[in-house]
């Protein structure tokens, strides 16, 4: 079976990095596995970038940007069809389409060419413009008069009824399977606009042989981070990034001992100072070298994650397969996976009183987070291990195969 993965990038952000293991993983499988990706990177075998945006349609993009439909005026999408990567695949196997490098309006055509699945990571695909809906439900109805214009990608003009209305029509007319690695995120698309489709939930994977626990004295001794304190972690791409709320942890710091406490700060940002409220920050700057990340994970003690808005974080994947038990926001499916006191706490979102108890709760416990700890390695290696990622997608992909066939059409 060859499939053509297509997305925004395999280089940053938890989306990237589960589609990367996919693809890695499934050419270990025997499967034949390409990926064409949106943003230019390094030159990869199996990965080529699509061909940039031409300057006169920078005209139309641009333009309807401005009108508030986000990434409609992209041009020569369909085109895609066209190269070798499209043509030799069994099936198409899309991923984030929002980043402005795909039209979406392209997907009825090339759904009809080839077999498809549609892996949702947030909540684009439902709504009218945004990734994550928070507390708005208008994307069940048809959206409009967005209570949200600046969440991400955000939108200049409010058009979100209308391109509500462009994507029901374009799902209408357009052959594919969806998934989803959340029950919260596969029991919303079958709510939305794309339950007209068929939706699959397939969890996310972690590769448990980099991800793994290891003597934290040992570690830490590598690492040069001190040997008897408790060490909290905080990680995101980038501590500006409204969605992983790196503020409200700073809130919820400033009430706790500094006694033994250090916080290790994963991610880009400025204005790091050397303490917190009295509590020693080392900062990490951002990495992407995967086995880095794992010594990390398995050095610190808990890992502090105030998420605003998720679906089925690898991060915390990554986390638990460390033996790094978590203290997380109850937002979308991050209960998924951290089950209150038996592999992390749970906190409200946006609480920093709520997010100070919890903190406190497994610092002054360490043999709850002993027994979190190996509960979360035990969860991650029972349902979100590799071979279980790679079967749940090859049945997906087999599906897809089979509703096109039964719809008349033949490679």
């Amino acid at each position: 079976m060859n499939i053509l993965h297509v997305t925004t990038t395999i280089t940053r952000g938890g989306a990237a990095k589960s589609l990367l293991l996919l693809h890695r993983s499934l050419q270990a499988d025997g499967c034949g596995s390409r990926v064409l990706v949106g943003r230019r990177m390094p030159p990869q075998e199996g990965v080529e970038v699509m061909k940039p945006m031409p300057w006169w349609g920078m005209l139309t993009y641009h333009g309807l940007n401005l009108a508030g439909l986000n990434y409609a005026g992209i041009p020569n999408t369909g085109r895609m069809a066209e190269h070798p990567f499209f043509r030799e695949a069994d099936v198409v196997h899309y991923n984030n389409l929002h980043g402005g490098y795909f039209n979406y309006l392209a997907l009825p055509g090339l759904t009809r060419l080839k077999p498809s699945v549609w892996t949702l990571h947030d909540m684009w695909g439902l709504t009218g413009h945004c990734a994550h809906s928070f507390e708005c439900t208008r994307w069940r109805t048809g959206c409009g008069q967005c209570p949200h214009p600046e969440i991400d990608p955000p939108i200049r003009r409010d058009a979100t009824h209308w391109e509500w209305k462009l994507k029901q029509n374009v799902y209408r007319r357009s052959k594919m399977l969806v998934t989803a690695p959340s029950q919260w995120l596969t029991d919303l698309a079958e709510e939305s606009i794309l339950g007209q489709r068929p939706v699959r939930k397939v969890p996310n994977a972690i590769d448990t042989d980099i991800y793994r626990p290891r003597d934290k004295a040992t570690v830490r001794r590598k690492l040069g981070w001190p040997i008897d304190a408790t060490i909290l972690l905080f990680a995101a791409e980038s501590l500006d990034n409204p969605f992983k709320d790196f503020r409200l942890l700073l809130a919820a710091l400033k009430g706790l001992s500094a006694d033994h406490l250090v916080l290790a700060v994963l991610g880009k940002g400025e204005g790091l100072g050397e303490s917190i409220g009295g509590i020693q920050v080392i900062p990490l700057g951002y990495h992407e070298d995967e086995k880095t990340i794992a010594q990390f994970f398995a050095a610190a003690d808990l890992f502090v994650y105030p998420t605003c808005a998720d679906n089925q974080p690898r991060v915390l994947l990554e986390a638990m397969a460390c033996g790094c038990p978590s203290v997380a926001t109850d937002v979308g499916g991050v209960s998924e996976l951290i089950r209150h006191g038996e592999t992390g706490y749970l906190v409200r979102s946006g609480d920093a009183d709520d997010l100070r108890k919890g903190i406190e709760a497994l610092v002054n416990d360490p043999v709850a987070r002993a027994r979190m700890a190996d509960n979360g390695r035990r969860l991650v290696e029972e349902r979100h291990g590799v071979a279980h990622h790679v079967s749940g997608m090859r049945a997906v992909y087999e599906e897809a195969i089979g509703i096109w066939r039964a719809q008349g059409n033949r490679g």
